[in-house]
C-alpha cells in the first residue's frame, strides 16, 4: 500500500556529501531528469554510456509515489543512495539472469541531472 508523503516520511539516504530525506520536489526532479537524458540518449542528442539496445528497453519514470518503506518509486524505478551517489535503480528481472540498471544522479543549484547510466547482470540466488 502507498501512503501519501504527508502520512510518512522518506527514508534518509546516505551521499557523500551529507545525509538527505528526499522529498516529494526532488522526486520529480529526478524523474524529469532521466526521462528527459533517456530522450536525449534516443535522439543521439548525448552519448550513451551503455549500449543503445539496452536504452531502448528502459522504461521511462512514472510519478513518484512514497512506498510503505519510505522509498520514492517512480514506477519500476526506486530513487536511492548508491555507492555515496544519488541514484534511480531499476532491476529487469527475467528467469535466470537479470539486469539492473542504475541512473547516477547529480543535484547542483540548476537542478538534478543524470550524470551516467550503469547496467549489470543480476544472478538468481541458489
Amino acid at each position: 500500500m502507498v501512503k501519501s508523503d504527508s502520512e510518512q516520511k522518506a527514508v534518509m539516504l546516505e551521499l557523500d556529501g551529507g545525509n538527505i530525506q528526499p522529498d516529494r520536489t526532488l522526486a520529480e526532479a529526478a524523474s524529469f531528469a532521466l526521462s528527459d537524458h533517456l530522450r536525449s540518449l534516443k535522439a543521439g542528442n548525448a552519448v550513451p554510456s551503455i549500449p543503445l539496445s539496452a536504452v531502448d528497453t528502459l522504461p521511462v519514470p512514472s510519478a513518484p509515489e512514497l512506498d510503505d518503506s519510505g522509498h520514492w518509486r517512480l514506477g519500476p524505478w526506486i530513487l536511492e543512495s548508491r555507492s555515496g551517489e544519488l541514484a534511480l535503480t531499476y532491476r529487469a528481472v527475467q528467469p535466470g539472469t537479470g539486469v539492473e540498471y542504475v541512473a547516477t544522479l547529480q543535484r547542483s543549484n540548476q537542478g538534478v541531472r543524470v550524470k551516467s547510466i550503469s547496467m549489470r547482470q543480476i544472478y538468481q540466488r541458489r
